[in-house]
C-alpha cells in the first residue's frame, strides 16, 4: 500500500484584520484545494484584508497560481484586499512566468 503526504502546510497566524495565513510547502494540483478553501472561508468572513506569507512555499505550478489570481480578482470584486508576503523564490519564478499584469500584489 503506497501512502501519500501531503505536501503543504495551510496555518491561520493571526485572525485580526487583516487576517495572516501561511502556507509552506508545495502548491500543486495535489494541494491547491487546502489553501484555496481556507482563503475562502477566511474571505467570507467580515475582513477587509488577507494577507498569505508566501516566504515557506518551495514550489508553486501554474495552475495554482491562477487560481490565486482567480481568488484575488473575486476578493477585489467583493472589496476585499488580497495581499502576498515575503515571496518565496518559487512564488517570483511563477509571477514572473504567469502574472504579466502583476494580479497578485506583494506586501
Amino acid at each position: 500500500m503506497m501512502q501519500y503526504e501531503e505536501d503543504l502546510a495551510v496555518t491561520v497566524t493571526s485572525s485580526v484584520d487583516p487576517v495572516v495565513v501561511a502556507a509552506a510547502g508545495e502548491l500543486d494540483a495535489f494541494t491547491r484545494s487546502r489553501l484555496i478553501r481556507v482563503l475562502a472561508r477566511v474571505l467570507s468572513r467580515d475582513v477587509s484584508a488577507v494577507i498569505v506569507d508566501v516566504s515557506g512555499l518551495s514550489f508553486i505550478d501554474a495552475t495554482s497560481y491562477s487560481a490565486l489570481i482567480d481568488l484575488t480578482n473575486q476578493a477585489r470584486s467583493e472589496g476585499r484586499i488580497l495581499l502576498f508576503r515575503s515571496p518565496s523564490r518559487a512564488f517570483l519564478r511563477a509571477r514572473e512566468l504567469i502574472d504579466k499584469d502583476l494580479v497578485l500584489e506583494i506586501e
